[in-house]
């Protein structure tokens, strides 16, 4: 086996211990920083992320090049979670209705199924569940505003934003219409599924996500 077979890749961070982008995902979060440097490596991410009860959580920890796909493991405080918390599609972690039992540290590792190679990612995560007072939506990182699929590829629209109280989801399209009545889409609390990717469902997507706290937050 190449090693290329399992790669790792990273963005370069800010060497600032705030990451001012990050502050805003899993409601009122306040997300710090901290990375140890090694030469041009990142030997160690540890984020300190603190949300409110009852948020949909969404969260990946980096991203590898494995093919077939990785398969994706994460550890909470050092124990494995089961596979029903993640996203086959993506290796994202979800965790549904956060309550202080979800607090604790995080870590993630992507395995090559073929060859069985494991990489252990740098990144970890320390969540905290807490009291929030009430605040409109946010996200943590923008999602994307543009994906390519091919037809029969199943995609997800990701609209992970949160709030005290958590938000509801309105999707809309100006140029598909019963997008919420289609028995290929599915809503998730994090976004939209589209199964059996076709062209027809080509164009533009808007996601509202409003929690009866102004102003509302629009994604499109």
């Amino acid at each position: 086996m190449q090693p290329s077979a399992l790669g790792v890749h990273f963005e370069r961070s800010p060497e600032s211990a705030v990451a001012p982008k990050a502050m805003r995902w899993c409601l009122n979060v306040k997300q710090w920083r901290q990375i140890a440097w090694n030469g041009n490596f990142v030997i160690l991410v540890i984020d300190l992320v603190m949300v409110a009860n009852l948020n949909i959580c969404h969260r990946r920890c980096g991203s590898v090049t494995s093919n077939p796909p990785a398969i994706w493991s994460f550890y909470r405080n050092g124990e494995k979670l089961p596979q029903t918390e993640m996203l086959p599609l993506n290796g994202a972690l979800v965790l549904n209705t956060v309550t202080a039992k979800d607090s604790g540290n995080y870590t993630c590792s992507a395995m090559n199924p073929i060859t069985g190679m494991e990489v252990k990612l740098p990144q970890r995560i320390d969540l905290r569940v807490d009291y929030t007072d009430r605040n409109p939506p946010y996200f943590l990182i923008p999602p994307v505003n543009q994906i390519t699929a091919r037809p029969g590829d199943t995609v997800v629209l990701e609209c992970p934003g949160v709030g005290s109280p958590p938000p509801a989801a309105v999707w809309s399209s100006p140029n598909i219409m019963n997008i919420n009545n289609n028995n290929r889409t599915r809503l998730l609390p994090y976004g939209l599924q589209i199964t059996d990717v076709m062209p027809e469902d080509q164009g533009s997507y808007v996601c509202r996500l409003d929690n009866g706290i102004a102003p509302a937050l629009v994604h499109t």
